[in-house]
């Protein structure tokens, strides 16, 4: 799903979250870890940063749904990523792990040992707390039942 602009939606059935200007991400940990855009790119090389993460999981099946990201300066910075994944040769990606690296900004979970998409987003979100998933170079989104104004208004003050 593509985020569009328009007035805040009202009322106990919305959520908020930050919407990150990266990359849109699936990463799939089956005892190792397959990351692959929302065109289906398989990326997995060029983030080797993101390795830790099937460990993390040991033993579990997941499908997880993010924004790879690149922060520069303090802000996330969409062409920095660009120019980022571009590296493919692995003196190159070494290099650019190391200069910019990226980030897995989890913010859904579609599989967990079992198909959970038939699941409420809510049921969801809370599965995918329950992961803590908080690494070197991954974090899952936080996201709200309300306030919708209050995160928008706190987004525009820092810049995103």
């Amino acid at each position: 799903m593509l985020a569009a602009t328009g007035a805040a939606p009202r009322g106990p059935r919305w959520s908020f979250e930050v919407k990150w200007d990266g990359w849109r991400a699936l990463v799939y940990v089956d005892g190792g870890l397959t990351v692959r855009t929302r065109s289906g790119r398989n990326v997995t090389v060029g983030v080797p940063e993101l390795a830790g993460l099937a460990e993390q999981l040991a033993g579990r099946q997941a499908i997880l749904d993010g924004e790879l990201v690149v922060c520069r300066n303090g802000a996330v910075d969409f062409y920095a990523l660009g120019g980022r994944m571009a590296a493919t040769q692995p003196l190159a990606v070494r290099a650019a792990s190391e200069a910019l690296p990226v980030t897995f900004v989890a913010f859904d979970v579609l599989w967990l040992d079992v198909d959970v998409t038939g699941r409420p987003l809510a049921e969801r979100k809370e599965l995918l707390d329950g992961l803590e998933l908080a690494g070197p170079a991954w974090v899952t989104n936080r996201w709200y039942r309300d306030g919708g104004e209050a995160l928008f208004a706190a987004c525009v003050q820092h810049g995103h």
